[in-house]
């Protein structure tokens, strides 16, 4: 075969990729069961995103000092929030360039929240304990609920083996939320 030379012509092969018309590899029934794991899961989220709420609401409706000690937290989140992109900002223009008045009050602000956080979480236990029946009356209608859209999903065609897969990583995620909370991490949705 001769070298290519000037002025000869070659052919070129376009590829197209793609999937096209290609049937699904997974059949509907699995697509089917699928989604419904999906929005179960969405649906127990929901659940528990209400039953928190209410939770904390009960808690503070019982001392006021939970109540008075997670405005205190807001506040001083707040405040934190507008001082400390004004210390950031300053550290990507070069050291020393920010007010040593801002950052000694970031460094407040920040021992403030811990200490404040340490004493709800005090107050909260102390309003456990004086909100034990309205908490579990609350606690056996969040289980109710669970079991209402369990049955319900089932009557909806979730096979049980896959919303029985589905209850447990929900309260194996719910006993480790719960276990940090104890322990005193804040969750995702706390973290600032």
């Amino acid at each position: 075969m001769a070298p290519h030379q000037p002025g000869d012509t070659m052919s070129a092969k376009v590829f197209q990729y793609g999937t096209g018309k290609m049937p699904r590899l997974i059949p509907d029934p699995m697509f089917f069961q699928l989604r419904k794991q999906n929005e179960f899961w969405n649906c127990l989220v929901e659940l528990d995103k209400d039953f928190t709420g209410q939770y904390y609401a009960v808690l503070s409706g019982i001392d006021e000092s939970v109540a008075d000690k997670e405005t205190a937290i807001e506040r001083l989140q707040e405040e934190l929030a507008t001082l400390a992109p004004m210390v950031g900002k300053s550290r990507s223009k070069g050291r020393g360039a920010c007010d040593p008045a801002t950052k000694t009050r970031v460094k407040e602000l920040r021992a403030e929240i811990r200490a404040e956080k340490s004493e709800l979480k005090a107050a909260r236990k102390e309003a456990k304990a004086k909100a034990d029946e309205p908490l579990k009356g609350l606690r056996d209608t969040r289980k109710a609920a669970i079991k209402a859209k369990r049955q319900e999903v089932a009557a909806d065609g979730l096979y049980w083996c896959n919303y029985n897969a589905i209850l447990d990583s929900f309260q194996n995620g719910c006993n480790c939320r719960h276990v940090q909370a104890e322990e005193g991490h804040a969750s995702r949705d706390e973290v600032s």
